[in-house]
């Protein structure tokens, strides 16, 4: 079974503007099949996460993650924190709310991104700050979805991909890709992935493409003591 567990984060922003609706829905609740809604606070509708390595220094991950709020207990799953410092900047950071049909009826707005620095006090060089999102709506249920790039200078670490972060945490479809020239080659280490989900590997001209991808997750029971469960990507 994969299990993911996630730590606390302090979720401060709220607000955002009013788009208007009509359209094709996206996310609507009613598709959401019984079995993932069975034991769920939340449900990851789709995850997108991408990594293109551009050189030895230098890599591009892009992020796209919609979660349907099922209740108040998954409401964490509205926020979102994207860290960076002097190598790594964040390019954009977008949220859209819709509503329990798929409507759009809300957008995270630039002003309303809240930036704090983590340094805890006893840090005197620290330059990590945080920008941190906060879209929690007070009817359920409602789906948010984020998009946002990093930017790195930094390759001694990698992201990792943690597709179902935490029980009671359900996953429709979720999937990981890194876009790699060949001649910087790729290690991995994948740990408690689900059975026959693995590392799909192509060629494209000079670029090497790994993929994983999985879907219908059905949610955990809370219990502790369960270990953690990701694809951690390392260079060579």
């Amino acid at each position: 079974m994969s299990r993911f567990l996630a730590s606390a984060a302090t979720l401060l922003l709220s607000g955002g503007s009013a788009v208007a609706g009509g359209g094709t829905p996206s996310y609507p609740v009613a598709t959401l099949p019984a079995a993932l809604r069975e034991n769920a606070h939340a449900v990851v509708r789709n995850e997108e996460q991408t990594l293109v390595v551009k050189s030895m220094s230098r890599t591009v991950e892009t992020v796209r993650r919609a979660v349907t709020i099922l209740d108040e207990a998954g409401a964490d799953w509205a926020t979102l924190r994207v860290y960076y410092d002097q190598l790594n900047t964040v390019s954009y950071l977008r949220g859209t709310v819709y509503n329990a049909a798929g409507q759009a009826y809300l957008q995270l707005r630039p002003a309303n991104v809240r930036d704090y620095g983590l340094s805890d006090g006893s840090t005197l060089a620290s330059d990590g700050r945080a920008r941190i999102a906060d879209l929690r709506q007070p009817v359920y249920p409602y789906t948010v979805e984020y998009e946002y790039e990093v930017v790195s200078n930094n390759l001694l670490f990698y992201p990792s991909w943690h597709p179902q972060r935490e029980e009671q945490l359900a996953v429709e479809k979720s999937s990981f890709r890194v876009v790699t020239p060949s001649d910087l080659p790729l290690r991995f280490q994948e740990e408690h992935l689900p059975a026959g989900v693995t590392a799909q590997h192509t060629l494209q001209g000079t670029t090497d493409v790994y993929q994983w991808q999985l879907q219908n997750l059905v949610a955990l029971d809370d219990e502790p003591d369960s270990p953690p469960s990701t694809c951690r990507p390392q260079s060579c």
